[in-house]
């Protein structure tokens, strides 16, 4: 495999070698394209996550809050959901 660096990425790819950061130049784009595929993962994931966040809301599941009392009432949910989630989880492991 043949690789195109400009100058700057060569001499960056050398100072991290040198800094002992990485064995040689295979280990440091071993590492690179890791982190690219970590990145790319979490790319998917957040798109998934906005994705069913869109369908969520045209398919009106969603709640409106206007005030304080509609904002307690929303973490009240949260909490008592949370409990439940909790309550059947222990139920499973015991």
């Amino acid at each position: 495999m043949t690789i195109e660096l400009t100058q700057e990425q060569q001499k960056f790819i050398a100072k991290e070698i040198a800094a002992g950061k990485y064995a040689d130049e295979s280990a440091l784009l071993k590492e690179a394209v890791d982190l690219l595929r970590q990145r790319e993962t979490y790319i998917a994931k957040v798109q998934a996550g906005v994705q069913r966040g869109l369908d969520d809301l045209k398919a009106g599941r969603y709640r409106e809050i206007h005030n304080s009392q509609d904002a307690e009432a929303l973490k009240q949910d949260i909490l008592q959901r949370g409990q439940q989630l909790r309550a059947q989880r222990e139920q499973t492991t015991h």
